[in-house]
C-alpha cells in the first residue's frame, strides 16, 4: 500500500514537472519604461518591489496559495492525528495528499513567466517533502514507532523534517503574499 501510494505521489510530481515546462513562455519582453513604470506602481502600493524581487503573476499567486494553504492542511491534519493519540488512515491521508496535488496542478497551470516557474518549483519541493514525511509516519505507524508522538507532546517540535516543512511553508506562503520572488525560501 505504501509503494502504491509513493507511485501515485510520484506521479502527481511528474505530472506537475510535466505541466510547468509545458507552459509557454510569454512573447515580448518589457521594454525600460514598463519595468519602469512597474517599480513606481509597486513602490506607490507600498510593496517593496526591487530589481532583484521579479513579480509573481496575480493568477498564479492566487493559485499557489491556494496550493500552499492545501499542502499545509495536509500536514497540519497529520500533525493533529499524532498529537492527539489517534489511528492513522491511509484513506484520508492520500485525500489530503490529493487535494494538495490537485491545487498544485492549478498552480501549474497558472504559470505566466519564469519567476512563476521558479516559485512552482518551491512549492514542489514542499509537496514532495510533505510526501516524504508523511510515507514515514506511514512506515512508523505499520513497524509500530508512532509511540514516541504519541506518548511525548514535544515530539514534532523534536522532528526537523516537520519543522523544516512548517518553515518553508511560512516562508513561501509570505513570499506568495508579497506578490515577488525572494530568494532565501528555505525550501529544500
Amino acid at each position: 500500500m505504501l509503494r502504491k501510494m509513493a507511485l501515485l505521489g510520484l506521479s502527481s510530481v511528474l505530472l506537475l514537472a510535466e505541466i510547468t515546462f509545458a507552459q509557454p513562455v510569454a512573447s515580448g519582453t518589457p521594454n525600460d519604461d514598463e519595468w519602469t513604470l512597474a517599480v513606481e506602481a509597486g513602490a506607490a502600493d507600498g510593496h517593496s518591489s526591487q530589481l532583484g524581487d521579479p513579480p509573481l503573476s496575480q493568477n498564479f499567486v492566487t493559485s499557489a496559495l491556494k496550493a500552499a494553504a492545501q499542502i499545509r492542511n495536509w500536514q497540519s491534519h497529520l500533525a493533529y492525528t499524532l498529537q492527539n493519540g489517534y489511528p492513522l488512515s491511509v484513506s484520508w491521508i492520500a485525500s489530503d495528499r490529493d487535494q494538495a496535488a490537485d491545487a498544485l496542478r492549478l498552480a501549474a497551470v497558472a504559470t505566466a513567466s519564469d519567476t512563476d516557474r521558479t516559485a512552482l518549483q518551491q512549492l514542489l519541493t514542499l509537496f514532495v517533502n510533505v510526501q516524504s514525511w508523511s510515507d514515514a509516519r506511514i512506515d512508523d505507524e505499520r513497524n509500530l514507532r508512532l509511540a514516541t508522538y504519541y506518548v511525548s507532546r514535544s515530539a514534532l517540535d523534536n522532528d526537523e523534517s516537520f519543522q523544516k516543512n512548517l518553515d518553508c511553508t511560512n516562508s513561501l506562503t509570505a513570499m506568495l503574499a508579497s506578490g515577488t520572488l525572494q530568494q532565501g525560501v528555505p525550501c529544500r
